[in-house]
C-alpha cells in the first residue's frame, strides 16, 4: 500500500542517471522537483510501519458490543451457556475467530461472528478478560468437589490452565468458576474427540468417567 499522498503530489516514471539503466516507475514528485530516492524510501517504510501498528482494544466499545450481542445468553443463568467473564484474552480472541471461520461451529455463535472485524473481536475479549466471575448459581456438593480437586491434581490441570485453574495467556481458558453443566459438556466432548483437546484427541480425558467428569465440573465450579 502506498502512503497516502499529499496535495500537489503526482506519481511519474523519472530516469535515475546514478542507477545506470534502472528506471524507478513510480517515483514521487512534489511540485517540480522530483524527491530523492532516501526521501521516497522514509516514506514508503513509515507508511508500511504504520500499517502494522496494532489498534488498541477498547474496552468500553467491547461492554458496548456485548450487551448487544453476547450477554443476552452468556449473562444469563442458563446452564448450558459458558461464562465469559475473566477468561484470557488470547483464549477469547482465537475461539471468537475460530467461529467466525467456523473452524469451530455452534450455529448461533457461527451466525453472531460472522460480521465481526478483529478489532471487534479484541474490544469484546478485552472487556470479558477484566471481569470477575459470578458465582454459579447451582449447589455444588461438597464430596463431589473433593473428588474432581484430587482428579484435576493427578491430571495436572494447573500446568496448562494456571496453578489456580484461571487460565493462561498463552491460550488455555480459565476453568475457575465457570458453569459445572457446561464443564461437563464440553468435557464429554473432549473425551469423544468432536472437539480437540491439546491439539486432538487426548487420551488423558478419553479415559474420564462419566462420574469423574462430574466432579471435575463441580471442584472447577467451586473456585475463584
Amino acid at each position: 500500500m502506498t502512503p497516502a499522498l499529499g496535495a500537489g503530489c503526482a506519481l511519474v516514471g523519472v530516469d535515475i542517471p546514478s542507477l545506470g539503466e534502472i528506471r524507478v516507475p513510480y517515483l514521487l514528485r512534489s511540485g517540480s522537483s522530483p524527491l530523492s530516492l532516501r526521501t521516497v524510501a522514509v516514506l514508503l517504510v513509515s507508511g508500511l510501519v504504520l500499517m502494522h501498528v496494532p489498534v488498541s482494544a477498547d474496552t468500553g466499545a467491547g461492554a458496548r458490543l456485548a450487551a448487544e450481542r453476547c450477554d443476552r445468553c452468556h449473562e444469563s443463568s442458563v446452564p448450558a451457556r459458558p461464562s465469559l467473564d475473566g477468561q484470557p484474552q488470547v483464549y477469547l480472541v482465537a475461539q471468537l475467530r475460530a467461529f467466525r471461520e467456523r473452524s469451530r461451529s455452534k450455529p448461533a455463535m457461527v451466525d453472531v461472528m460472522a460480521a465481526l472485524t478483529d478489532q471487534e473481536i479484541r474490544n469484546l475479549a478485552e472487556h470479558y478478560s477484566g471481569r470477575e466471575p459470578n458465582p454459579p448459581d447451582v449447589v455444588i456438593d461438597a464430596a463431589l468437589t473433593e473428588a474432581g480437586r484430587s482428579k484435576a491434581s493427578a491430571m495436572h490441570c494447573g500446568k496448562c490452565h494456571g496453578p489456580a485453574l484461571r487460565g493462561a495467556e498463552s491460550g488455555a481458558a480459565r476453568l475457575a468458576g465457570q458453569k459445572p453443566a457446561y464443564t461437563a459438556w464440553s468435557l464429554q466432548l473432549m473425551k469423544s474427540g468432536v472437539r480437540p483437546h491439546s491439539g486432538g484427541k487426548d487420551p488423558l480425558l478419553a479415559s474420564l468417567t462419566n462420574d469423574e467428569i462430574n466432579a471435575l465440573a463441580a471442584f472447577f465450579a467451586s473456585l475463584r
